[in-house]
């Protein structure tokens, strides 16, 4: 029988268990506790951040975009969360980083998973000019659709925010689009000089005529 002491910190929450019974819980406890007979279950508190990045999404006009962005989530739901991903507390700070980042992977993959087939689908319906200049669309879509899904909702997760960093082309794609602009700021410089001699020379007969 070992009889030990722990105090959290207050971004933890924990749960305290006997004979699997949560017996305590709450935010930054402190307590003494039986290693033989009680098990802990501590889960961050605080948001987690990542990025993600999807290539090969094939536009509506069937041209190949590379999506980026960053996310951040958080769990919001501790029993829920505790149930489908372990959380187990382990002694030594090394052993249970080891669970924590086991367990952030684990939801890291999920939520990114989920992101691919929402973006992916999104991507699906545009054309490519129309894509790469649908950076805040895809953002707002995103963060509607994740906060109504039912999966997050079973993990216990929630989405705080979601940045889109860019919805890029294939580098041949780009450089076609980009002698496209040219040749349509050229056609838009050509007319505009047009319009003015046409109006030179209209302006030059009216003065003739009056004369």
């Amino acid at each position: 029988m070992a009889i030990v002491y722990r105090k959290f910190e207050p971004t933890e929450y924990v749960m305290k268990v006997q004979r699997g019974v949560t017996v305590k819980r709450g935010k930054g406890l402190s307590f003494f506790y039986n290693t033989m007979t009680t098990s802990l279950v501590v889960i961050p508190t605080t948001a987690f951040d990542s990025s993600f990045a999807f290539d090969d999404l094939m536009t509506a006009d069937y041209q190949k975009v590379s999506v980026q962005g960053d996310i951040s989530y958080a769990i919001t739901d501790f029993d829920t969360a505790a149930k489908m991903i372990n959380f187990d507390y382990r002694d030594g700070k090394k052993a249970y980083q080891e669970v924590l980042d086991s367990a952030r992977n684990q939801m890291t993959r999920r939520i990114v998973n989920l992101m691919k087939v929402y973006i992916t689908k999104f991507v699906n319906g545009w054309e490519v000019r129309e894509a790469i200049r649908s950076q805040n669309e895809l953002a707002g879509l995103l963060r509607e659709a994740m906060k109504n899904d039912e999966m997050l909702a079973e993990y216990g997760l929630n989405v705080i925010a979601i940045s889109i960093l860019g919805i890029l082309p294939q580098p041949e794609t780009r450089k076609a689009l980009e002698a496209s602009a040219r040749e349509e700021i050229l056609k838009e410089q050509d007319d505009a000089l047009y319009k003015r001699r046409n109006a030179a020379i209209l302006q030059e007969r009216a003065i003739k005529e009056n004369e």
